[in-house]
């Protein structure tokens, strides 16, 4: 099962997604060479940027392994060929409908937090700063997918 996290840059929560989802992952019974997860970004801007310095410190805190990661953008033939493409707010669904010019996005196309049973979104942590409560919607939303994806 191929899984892309996306945010608009891919440099603080697709790739904290990628991160979690794959820690938890390795400690579930799910077999892991049966899923190939990514993080991508939606713009050009932050390509070849390494994560976010305060998004790698929380990441540390939690004891999550970090990922030697480089933004990339998210091109059509990765779209095309993801099982699930999860965003992490209603304007990364905006900008993934712009990017790949869709009138609609598909049904592999979902907010992460969707998965912990909430219609909402995670919020950026740029402006405010607050990259814990982003890690907490993130990680509550990777948490809900491995409940989901081992049923």
């Amino acid at each position: 099962m191929r899984i892309i996290f996306v945010c608009e840059g891919n440099i603080c929560r697709s790739p904290t997604a990628e991160a979690i989802f794959l820690s938890l992952l390795s400690s579930s019974f799910l077999p892991k060479e049966d899923f190939d997860v990514s993080s991508r970004g939606l713009i050009r801007k932050t390509a070849g940027h390494g994560i976010n310095s305060k998004a790698k410190e929380v990441l540390m805190r939690h004891n999550i392994p970090l990922l030697d990661h480089k933004a990339k953008q998210l091109t059509r033939p990765e779209f095309d060929s993801a099982d699930l493409i999860l965003y992490m707010d209603q304007y990364n669904g905006v900008l993934l409908k712009r990017l790949f010019f869709l009138p609609k996005l598909p049904q592999k196309a979902h907010l992460l937090l969707e998965y912990a049973k909430e219609k909402r979104d995670i919020l950026d942590p740029f402006p405010d700063g607050d990259f814990e409560k982003a890690y907490e919607d993130i990680e509550a939303g990777c948490k809900g997918l491995l409940e989901y994806l081992q049923k």
